[in-house]
């Protein structure tokens, strides 16, 4: 406990549990709580290495070839998202109700390995450009503007023109 009080940024989750009094010293609460440390080193790494704020930073996943950086949502000012990419391009989202959620939900999932600039490098391979297309024609499918025969198509033609 006392290397987590120690923190300079404390993973929030972590924080809530030693604020309602969680007992170190209970096998189940000494369990629950060695498991919420585990990330809270990483948590505090990255926090401190960006001053508080790692957005726009991406992390590559420790044990696969995916990416995720922190970024405030768009559509609401005071929410923030995880933008999870691979080398197709964009996969999901995941929005949080605060920077440091968002920051602490990248940690738990194994986004803790810095690797500035990989959307950009990423994005100039054949792979992005291949799956951004595919992911125009699903947003086309899925909206009513192609037909299914119309997606396979235009999906047959995009596999055609990136293939190696």
């Amino acid at each position: 406990m006392q290397a987590f009080a120690e923190m300079t940024y404390q993973r929030p989750a972590m924080k809530e549990m030693v604020n309602r009094g969680v007992d170190p010293d209970d096998e189940f609460d000494g369990y629950v709580l060695a498991l919420q440390f585990k990330n809270a080193v990483p948590y505090d790494r990255i926090m401190r290495q960006f001053a508080g704020n790692p957005c726009y930073v991406e992390f590559k996943h420790q044990a696969r070839d995916q990416w995720a950086f922190v970024l405030p949502c768009v559509n609401c000012p005071t929410s923030y998202r995880v933008q999870y990419f691979d080398k197709h391009g964009m996969i999901r989202h995941r929005s949080e109700n605060s920077m440091e959620l968002a920051v602490e939900t990248m940690v738990i999932e194994g986004f803790v390995v810095l690797d500035k600039g990989a959307a950009d490098r990423l994005s100039q391979g054949i792979d992005w450009l291949r799956g951004t297309e595919i992911a125009g024609l699903v947003s086309q499918r899925n909206s009513g503007q192609l037909t299914e025969a119309e997606f396979n198509e235009q999906r047959r033609a995009v596999d055609a023109k990136y293939a190696h």
